[in-house]
């Protein structure tokens, strides 16, 4: 039981959090003596990114920039995760909002996720199970990550801007926006790397990765449990979060994740890629971050009535890119493999 629990910790958090949120709502709201966003806002969100930062293999960005082959297949799984997708996910607009009837909130959450750059841990182990290119997802996770920082507030601010919905801000300025996430954000980063160069720091780190990792899943528990308390509070607009509602954003995020996954399968062998860099790629550009996501997102957002409802989409499709992902590991190795023998 104490394995599965482990095992699982992050899931069944989720799930506590989600529950005492809806049962308990002004327990661990804004409005709680407790005063949770003041904590979460300041230490909380630095910290992740801090945490995340020490333990990223930067070496592994410096070599694949190196090698001007790589750096083309790169720049093109960085163009499609970056921007292709949320273009994509913008032009869907109209079916999310006249066939699925989802609410504006819903579909600005829907694409500030496209906006997200990719996971790193999941990615990283999902290619490495299925026999996929590891160090191609390793310097993309890094290279996405890194890159988010800047691209995906500039998403933000413009998703904002044609919502007409009230993000907590009087305006969504891309100057303000970049000002906080450089302290929230950038600042704890740039923190991590310049650690990293201290060799003994380093292999400390490299050492208590799931120790870091723990810390950050408690934060984000944090945040979960926050951020869901204020929805689930009856003044809350996004108090009315129905399972109709959920379901809808289940079936749109899950195919939307196999849709993007399923187009660079076919599509990189096509362009004369390996079996193998293909199904890192897939990982890469279909996966989007909850541990960047959902701090960046109430960095930007944090004062909305609405903010229940943007980090619903993110929430939702964690849990089910980990379990498509592990569900296809399988059948992708064995393709991996069909190649390496014709070889």
């Amino acid at each position: 039981l104490s394995t599965f629990a482990s095992t699982n910790f992050f899931v069944l958090g989720l799930l506590t959090s989600l529950t005492v949120s809806y049962v308990f709502p002004t327990l661990f709201n804004n409005a709680s003596p407790l005063n949770p966003s003041l904590f979460l806002s300041y230490l909380g969100v630095p910290l992740i990114f801090l945490l995340s930062s020490l333990t990223l293999p930067s070496s592994a960005l410096s070599r694949s920039l190196l090698n001007p082959s790589a750096l083309r297949l790169n720049l093109l799984i960085q163009t499609t995760s970056l921007l292709l997708i949320p273009l994509l996910t913008l032009s869907l607009t109209p079916i999310f909002k006249n066939i699925f009837h989802l609410p504006q909130p819903i579909i600005l959450g829907l694409q500030l996720l496209s906006s997200l750059p990719t996971t790193v841990n999941m990615c990283i182990a999902l290619t490495s199970s299925a026999n996929g290119d590891t160090p191609l997802t390793i310097t993309n996770a890094v290279i996405g990550n890194l890159a988010g920082v800047l691209v995906t507030p500039l998403w933000f601010s413009y998703f904002s801007s044609l919502s007409g919905v009230d993000v907590g801000m009087a305006n969504v300025s891309v100057l303000k926006t970049l000002k906080s996430l450089s302290i929230v954000v950038l600042l704890p980063m740039l923190l991590g790397q310049l650690l990293r160069l201290n060799l003994p720091l380093k292999t400390l780190f490299d050492k208590r990765k799931k120790e870091s990792k723990r810390i950050q899943e408690c934060i984000l528990l944090s945040i979960v449990w926050n951020s869901f308390s204020n929805a689930f509070t009856p003044s809350s607009t996004a108090a009315n979060l129905s399972v109709d509602l959920i379901a809808k954003i289940m079936i749109i995020t899950s195919t939307l994740h196999m849709l993007y996954f399923s187009l660079t399968m076919y599509l990189f062998p096509k362009l004369n890629y390996s079996r193998s860099s293909t199904v890192a790629s897939s990982f890469v550009i279909s996966h989007k971050t909850l541990a960047f996501g959902l701090p960046l997102i109430k960095t930007v957002f944090g004062s909305s009535a609405d903010l229940g409802y943007f980090i619903a989409p993110i929430m939702i499709v964690h849990p089910l890119q980990l379990f498509l992902g592990g569900s296809l590991k399988g059948r992708l190795k064995g393709w991996i493999e069909q190649e390496e023998k014709k070889g």
